[in-house]
């Protein structure tokens, strides 16, 4: 009986070892590749980091690349940053996620995604708008706007892997 106790007992601090060494591996300072470590905007799933420059940041991609981008974040207190608005799109910024979502709210559906594409790779100031593949973005129409959570489609950026064609 004492062997059966003592087994738990080990294997429950092993357990808190293991997650304790992680959140501290997680909560320290991302390195670059020019070496300086970085310090973490927001705990997102792809980390916004500042840059040594203040008008730049660094976006980590999906493929674990560092991309260099204008300070896109005006007031870094609000969950939300509208990078651009008009009748047929808007360009928003989501902290929670570390996330941007690009909203269609004109037909043609494919030629807006198409201009919403080039206008956030402009204001990224990204070289290629195919940059944004490695990026977390989302596409959605206006009607999907306020589904509940799982119901909304993401279209993805046309001509990425997973892209769904846009309703005519």
């Amino acid at each position: 009986m004492n062997r059966k106790y003592l087994f738990i007992i080990g294997g429950v601090i092993a357990i808190v070892f293991i997650v304790a060494v992680v959140l501290l591996v997680r909560g320290s300072g991302k390195k670059t590749a020019n070496g300086p470590a970085v310090t973490p905007i927001y705990a997102g799933a792809h980390t916004s980091t500042i840059s040594s420059d203040p008008n730049k940041l660094l976006i980590k991609g999906f493929s674990g690349q560092n991309y260099t981008v204008n300070n896109f974040i005006k007031d870094p207190s609000l969950a939300t940053s509208r990078l651009y608005e008009d009748d047929a799109y808007s360009l928003i910024y989501v902290k929670d996620g570390d996330s941007f979502h690009i909203l269609l709210k004109e037909k043609p559906y494919d030629q807006v995604r198409q201009d919403a594409q080039n206008k956030l790779a402009a204001i990224l100031g990204l070289a290629s708008p195919s940059t944004l593949c490695d990026i977390d973005v989302y596409v959605n129409l206006i009607g999907d706007y306020g589904l509940p959570p799982g119901q909304e489609i993401d279209y993805g950026i046309s001509g990425c892997p997973g892209a769904r064609i846009l309703p005519k």
